[in-house]
C-alpha cells in the first residue's frame, strides 16, 4: 500500500547477498533490477493420512480472515446466494475470524441480513481446520490478491477442488491444476462453477486428483 517504499525495495534488496522469493514473478521482477533473487517455495508437508470421507456434493468451504479489502468474505456470500437458488440444501462453512469480537458479530449480522443464516455456518478461528478440508466438496477463494496462500496448499493436500478468483502469479494455481479460475470479482461465474462442481461428481473426482498432485509436487520439492 506504500508505493514509494515499494519503488525503493529493489534497490535496497541489492544490498543482500541473496533474496528468496515465493513467487516466480517476484524473482523475475527483482532480477531485472540486479537483485540476486531466487524462487524457492515455502516448505510444505502433506498430512500423514487421507481419510476417505463420503461426500454429498453440498458442502462449500471458505477459509480466511473476515476482512473486506483483500479476502472479501461478502463475495463468498454473494456466490453462495446464487448457489442456493439452484441447490437449496447446500451449506457454506466459513472458517476464520476478523480477530475482534465486534467484527465477527458484524459479519454474522450481514449473514442474517442476507437470509443465509440457516445455510451458513460461521466456524470462527479453528486451530486445526483439517476436518473441514476433509469433509467439504469444494473450496471457494474470493481474495483480491494473495502471495502464497497456505489455504490452497492445505486444501490441495486433502484433494479438495477449488473455485477461485484468478491470481495467475500464485504458484499453487498458476497452471490451473486442481482449480477453476474466474475473473476477479465475477461472483456470477464463480457461482456457476461452484454449482457445476457440486453437481458433477466425476468433475469433482478429476479436480480432486489434480489438486492432490499439485500438493504432492510442492511436498516433493528438493530444497
Amino acid at each position: 500500500y506504500d508505493m514509494p517504499r515499494f519503488a525503493q525495495k529493489p534497490f535496497v534488496l541489492r544490498l543482500a547477498d541473496g533474496v528468496q522469493t515465493i513467487v516466480r514473478s517476484d524473482e523475475a521482477f527483482l532480477c531485472d533490477f540486479g537483485v540476486n533473487a531466487r524462487y524457492i517455495p515455502n516448505p510444505f508437508i502433506l498430512p500423514a493420512e487421507h481419510s476417505p470421507v463420503a461426500k454429498n456434493g453440498l458442502r462449500i468451504l471458505w477459509v480466511g480472515r473476515l476482512e473486506a479489502f483483500q479476502k472479501r468474505p461478502e463475495d463468498a456470500l454473494a456466490v453462495f446466494s446464487k448457489v442456493l437458488s439452484v441447490i437449496p440444501q447446500a451449506r457454506l462453512y466459513i472458517v476464520g475470524s476478523s480477530g475482534e469480537k465486534e467484527g465477527d458479530e458484524a459479519f454474522a449480522r450481514i449473514v442474517t441480513g442476507r437470509g443465509l443464516d440457516k445455510n451458513v455456518e460461521l466456524c470462527g478461528f479453528v486451530q486445526d481446520p483439517s476436518s473441514y478440508y476433509n469433509e467439504c466438496d469444494v473450496l471457494l477463494m474470493t481474495s483480491r490478491f494473495e502471495v502464497a496462500p497456505m489455504v490452497f496448499g492445505e486444501a490441495m493436500s486433502y484433494g479438495l477442488p477449488i473455485v477461485t478468483y484468478d491470481m495467475p502469479y500464485v504458484e499453487f494455481i498458476r497452471n490451473g491444476a486442481g482449480c477453476i479460475c474466474v475473473e476477479q470479482g465475477d461472483f456470477n461465474s464463480a457461482a456457476k462453477e461452484v454449482i457445476r462442481v457440486l453437481k458433477d461428481s466425476a468433475l469433482r473426482a478429476e479436480l480432486s486428483e489434480r489438486s492432490l498432485r499439485v500438493a504432492q509436487q510442492f511436498a516433493g520439492t528438493d530444497f
